[in-house]
């Protein structure tokens, strides 16, 4: 079971991947974003910290295929910051005072388009669950 949720992860990453490189070409148009002078920079920093996302996910996900399942708790600790970056983003859009805060809720669907996959999937809640009763499973 440990090599499937691998093998989750590395889908999750080629989607997520296949999203940015997708949207990154449209998305630097200036006619685009002239609206929102911070669009830009919150664009780049949000994609590029799903990226890191991307590329942890990528690593662990190899691991797992590789039946190595110490990397459980990786995965865990990747998912968790994901939601918890998502979160942070989210009161960013009112904390961040009026001047930035329409860039941050402009940028912020096109930026972690990335992650939706995970998303919508329900990734994050199974796969944890998947690996905890299988490592039960073979404890027992």
């Amino acid at each position: 079971m440990v090599r499937v949720i691998g093998i989750f992860c590395l889908l999750h990453v080629v989607a997520g991947a296949w999203y940015i490189g997708m949207v990154a070409p449209i998305i630097t148009d200036d006619s685009i974003v002239s609206d929102y002078p911070y669009f830009k920079i919150a664009y780049a920093s949000m994609t590029a910290v799903c990226i890191l996302f991307l590329s942890a996910l990528c690593f662990i996900g190899l691991k797992l295929t590789q039946k190595n399942d110490r990397f459980f708790r990786w995965l865990l600790v990747i998912l968790a910051s994901e939601i918890a970056y998502i979160f942070v983003i989210g009161l960013s859009w009112g904390l961040a005072g009026s001047e930035y805060a329409p860039s941050i809720g402009a940028a912020t669907g096109v930026a972690n388009g990335g992650l939706m996959f995970q998303g919508l999937s329900g990734f994050v809640l199974w796969a944890p669950l998947v690996l905890w009763f299988s490592a039960r499973k073979r404890s027992a």
